[in-house]
């Protein structure tokens, strides 16, 4: 039994159609694979919101000990890391407690979609996409406006950690940038007018 050769057209016509499905697969796996990574980013997020509301309201349980909430962090770690790995060491336990105590007037779950606005008489939900190194960031801006903003942009338009992280550093370079401006720029031309103590006041701040 004689085996078929196959032209130069027809070879180059399955290579095409091998690279096209090996294309298709290809988005198939990486779609499945970002779902199941947004899936686990979802859970964890509910998981550290409710953690840090069990810290909170057992510090309040025994809030007549000074010490108790160091203590609390350091026991629940040692017994929590043993099972569960370094993400609930005593440090990570903290940001757990402050991620909690920035954003408990949010519902813990994620939304699906995405919404600009922010209600301020309903409970807001997650915004989708943002992980918890996201927020890790987004806890040390101490404007909640601010921390809003960059959230909402974080979660429309896609931003890495790393991407993030330069956003936030570019807009406090500039910030610092324009009052240093507008102090230099005050302290070369000051007005007659003004009374020293508007003018101490300007220039401190």
């Amino acid at each position: 039994m004689s085996k078929t050769k196959l032209t130069i057209d027809q070879k180059t016509e399955l290579s095409k159609t091998n690279k096209e499905c090996i294309e298709r697969i290809r988005s198939i796996l990486t779609s499945a694979r970002n779902k199941a990574l947004q899936t686990v980013n979802t859970a964890m997020i509910s998981a550290y919101w409710h953690i840090g509301r069990e810290i909170v309201e057992e510090e309040q349980r025994g809030n007549e000990r000074a010490d108790y909430g160091k203590q609390l962090l350091e026991n629940l770690s040692k017994q929590l890391t043993a099972e569960f790995g370094q993400s609930l060491s005593a440090r990570n336990l903290r940001h757990i407690r402050r991620f909690f105590l920035t954003y408990r007037e949010r519902t813990p779950e994620i939304r699906n979609t995405l919404c600009s606005k922010f209600s301020k008489k309903t409970k807001t939900a997650f915004l989708p996409g943002i992980s918890w190194s996201h927020y890790r960031l987004l806890m040390r801006i101490p404007k909640p406006d601010a921390r809003s903003f960059y959230e909402v942009e974080c979660s429309k338009s896609k931003w890495s950690v790393r991407e993030l992280e330069r956003q936030i550093s570019s807009s406090s370079k500039d910030c610092k940038t324009s009052s240093s401006n507008s102090v230099a720029t005050y302290t070369s031309s000051p007005d007659k007018n003004a009374s020293p103590s508007t003018e101490t006041t300007s220039t401190s701040t």
